[in-house]
């Protein structure tokens, strides 16, 4: 009798789903987007890092001319003088929404041509 009641409990345990299985789904759905995203960064590195002339042409050996080159400095200060004539440029156009009245110069008659 008791071996038949503890026989119940063991099929009831097991029709309920685990857990554990929505854990390990989400942790696999987390690994496929890690693994996706690695591999979009490294097409977009790839794209946008100039190409050596005679050189090596794999990723690692570019990376590495971009960084003692000084090509990553360099893209560093256009990036922010970029970000500062943006910034200054809208300053610049708030400030004259704002102009007085001052007179505007209006078009001469139309006068007859000399000859």
């Amino acid at each position: 009798m008791q071996e038949q009641h503890e026989q119940e409990k063991l099929s009831q345990n097991d029709s309920r789903p685990s857990r554990r299985e929505p854990l390990v789904i989400l942790l696999c759905l987390i690994a496929i987007a890690l693994l996706l995203n690695v591999a979009a960064a490294s097409t977009a590195l790839n794209h946008l890092l100039p190409k050596m002339v005679g050189g090596r042409q794999g990723i690692a050996a570019r990376v590495n001319w971009y960084l003692r080159s000084g090509q990553l400095p360099a893209d560093a200060r256009t990036a922010g003088a970029t970000l500062q004539f943006v910034m200054d440029t809208e300053r610049d156009a708030t400030a004259t929404t704002n102009l007085p009245d001052l007179p505007v110069a209006e078009n001469a008659a139309p006068a007859t041509p000399k000859s």
